[in-house]
């Protein structure tokens, strides 16, 4: 089975999916548990029963094929693009297991120092505040990019020379 995007997730009540991503959150309720996975499309909670959920922390690269099922109407979650399906796994695994975190992905701010903010700018870009940033930088350069098109004019990159 291919991999299917989490966005795409919405139109397929009722059918098959596998997806991959990053855990986000791990949540456990006795015998059940949740885990919000996203990947570069959005996010969304997957039900587990306990013993498919093992060793999984936070940022754990996995594989989750299941049913995608719409969720209760009184458990929708109406902050997330995919707050109103769930995916019932079937099979999980781990594709790559994530090193300690050296600070907590679920701040509601990075509130990290340079020097920390740099040396893990692979984990910090997955961070949503800091993702945004980057996509209102894209969007910006792209109208940049359009406008110079119309214009009839060639983009150029100049090195900074310090």
């Amino acid at each position: 089975m291919s991999r299917t995007l989490i966005s795409d997730c919405n139109d397929k009540i009722g059918e098959k999916v596998t997806i991959a991503g990053w855990v986000q959150v791990r949540r456990d309720h006795g015998k059940i548990g949740f885990l919000d996975v996203y990947d570069r499309t959005g996010t969304i909670q997957v039900f587990c029963t306990g013993d498919k959920l093992g060793d999984i922390r936070p940022q754990d690269v996995v594989e989750i094929s299941g049913t995608v099922a719409a969720r209760p109407e009184k458990l929708v979650n109406p902050n997330i693009e995919t707050g109103k399906i769930e995916l019932q796994s079937e099979e999980v695994k781990v594709l790559s297991k994530a090193a300690e975190l050296p600070f907590d992905m679920g701040m509601k701010e990075l509130d990290l120092q340079l020097p920390t903010l740099l040396d893990y700018r692979t984990l910090t870009l997955r961070h949503p505040k800091v993702k945004s940033i980057f996509k209102v930088q894209a969007a910006l350069t792209e109208g940049f990019r359009k406008a110079a098109t119309d214009l009839d004019r060639t983009e150029i990159f100049v090195p900074t020379i310090a």
